[in-house]
């Protein structure tokens, strides 16, 4: 007669009978557990719940600053600039950190600097600086205010090497030559008139056809009489 053999249970089924029983085990702690489960259950939509409402506000407020930024260009096209300076302080108060926020201290840099409030426009072209948004031209064109200022103060020497440096640090840049022409002017305003004639023949070099081209060679043919 044959023997009985036992059955020896696989890992395979011994992973299967742990998982039936942790299923079981947690249909039993709900039954038993009710409020709890349900608590939890809350949370959980809660927190998604919350996670959707914190996006959908930060699309909100970048709308509502786009919005804001684009009022402000209307009002700055049709010369109401007091207008155009009061709903970018606005923007910078409420959305500091949109992108929008950031294009408005940029502008807030210019049209302070139009109304000859030279402290105000560094302020705001050094925030926009700061602020980490990487756009190029508008860079350079933030430190191009900034040395203006400078030449405007007549630290020329100072102003001489901001231009140099844009000139040197945005090879991209639209107004490129200009900001070498500009550092040639500033170091010849500082007394560093080697300097100057050196940028100038730089600048015909590089820019022969340029705006200011028939002017540095007279510049330079003065300088070197002298």
């Amino acid at each position: 007669m044959a023997k009985h053999q036992k059955h020896r249970t696989t890992k395979h089924e011994m992973k299967e009978d742990k998982f039936i029983s942790s299923v079981m085990g947690g249909a039993k702690y709900a039954r038993e557990n009710v409020q709890s489960v349900v608590i939890v259950v809350v949370i959980v939509i809660a927190i998604l719940a919350g996670g959707i409402y914190l996006q959908s506000s930060r699309i909100n407020r970048r709308e509502a600053a786009a919005t804001k930024l684009g009022l402000a260009q209307i009002a700055y096209d049709t010369e109401n600039y007091m207008e155009a300076k009061d709903t970018l302080l606005s923007l910078a108060t409420s959305f500091p950190k949109t992108d929008a926020a950031k294009t408005g201290f940029y502008l807030l840099g210019h049209l302070y600097f139009a109304l000859g409030q030279m402290d105000s426009a560094e302020t705001f072209w050094n925030k926009f600086l700061e602020s980490g948004m990487d756009d190029a031209d508008m860079k350079a064109a933030s430190e191009a205010g900034i040395a203006g200022i400078l030449s405007n103060n007549r630290e020329f020497d100072k102003s001489a090497q901001k231009f140099e440096s844009i000139y040197e640090n945005y090879p991209k840049y639209f107004d490129r030559g200009n900001m070498l022409w500009l550092a040639a002017i500033n170091y010849q305003g500082a007394g560093q008139i080697q300097k100057s004639v050196e940028l100038l023949e730089k600048y015909l070099e590089e820019f022969e056809d340029g705006s200011k081209a028939m002017n540095t060679r007279l510049m330079l043919a003065e300088m070197r009489v002298n």
